[in-house]
This record gives structure tokens, sequence and C-alpha cells, in this order.
């Protein structure tokens, strides 16, 4: 019997995981150990229109956004703990939301967070700290341009 463009649960399936294959093929580690660049701010666009796709909410952005600009507004150097405790924070929300934009975007906050805090040195830190700041905005501004809500 022939499919005519129905979409099967198996396809569905294999083509997301297509999906998520590809944006972890774009993600580049230098975003976050060297600087931003146009390729990381179309990957930010990329992102953010999965997760308002998959029902990610701006505010479930804005919970941990919140708690990065006191991190950066107190010092990254002074609250390293708190940086690293968005890690478990990010994942029992993304738990509790059960859905699959929660866990992408945690799976991308959590590799940001590890480049960022294995830094060498305090200046690296407060330098990665920066471009995390800058990828994380990037994809909170996109989340809200394509109709997040």
């Amino acid at each position: 019997m022939k499919n005519y463009g129905k979409t099967t649960p198996s396809t569905k399936n294999s083509s997301e995981k297509q999906q998520k294959l590809d944006w972890e093929r774009e993600w580049r580690n230098e975003w976050i150990t060297h600087a931003p660049d146009d390729k990381m701010i179309t990957f930010c666009d990329k992102i953010a229109k999965y997760l308002k796709e998959k029902k990610l909410t701006t505010n479930q952005i804005r919970n941990f956004f919140s708690e990065v600009v006191r991190i950066k507004e107190n010092g990254i150097l002074k609250n390293r703990t708190e940086f690293l405790m968005l890690k478990p924070k990010i994942a029992y929300a993304a738990k509790r939301a059960g859905e699959e934009g929660a866990f992408v975007f945690q799976k991308i906050m959590t590799k940001a967070i590890e480049l960022t805090y294995e830094a060498e040195n305090d200046q690296k830190l407060q330098e990665r700290f920066k471009n995390f700041h800058a990828l994380f905005e990037a994809i909170l501004a996109y989340h809200k341009v394509h109709g997040g809500k």
C-alpha cells in the first residue's frame, strides 16, 4: 500500500533523528571557546524555530536566562558553582516538561555550560561565559521572533 505523503510514526521518528544529527553536526565548540560568528547566529535561528515548533515556551527559556543574567551581573568568577548548577536545573526542567524541545534545549545548553566551565584560567572563563551568554541570548531572541510565547 502506498503512503501518499502521510507520515507514519517510523518515518516521523527517522526524520526527527536526522534533524537532531544535522544540528549536532552544525554545532561548533569554537562559538564558546573562541567567539561567536555568523554560523552561530544561523544555528541559533534554526534551533529557536525548532524549539518553538516543539512547544518550548519563552518562560521555560527565560527561567534559565534570568539566572545567567544574575550570574553575569555578579561575575562568573564569584558564581562558578551557581553556573555549574544550571546543568541539573535544566535537566530537571526538561524531564518535568517531557517535551522534545525541552530535551534539545537541555542538550545544547549542557554542552555550552561544559565548554564554558572547563576553561583553563579565570580570563578564559570570563571570555567563554561572555560567548555562552551571547549564544543563549540569540536563542531566546530568535525564539521570540518565531512566535515563542
